[in-house]
């Protein structure tokens, strides 16, 4: 049980490491006028993955 707890702790602490160092996190507001907006993108799936591959496609065209 003591070596789980260890194991646990270990794995939550370079984990939180790792998203200090690595990970960026963006803050998007809506107002009232862009509730259809935000409810559309809530509507295709985790917003967050929406969102990347929404830039992704429009990074791509740039890049052609």
């Amino acid at each position: 049980m003591e070596t789980e707890k260890r194991y646990y702790e270990s794995r939550k602490k370079a984990s939180s490491k790792y998203t200090k160092e690595k990970m960026k996190r963006v803050l998007v507001s809506f107002s009232p006028l862009d509730y259809e907006l935000l409810n559309w993108v809530k509507s295709k799936g985790p917003t967050a993955t929406v969102i990347k591959d929404i830039l992704r496609k429009e990074k791509a065209k740039e890049d052609v």
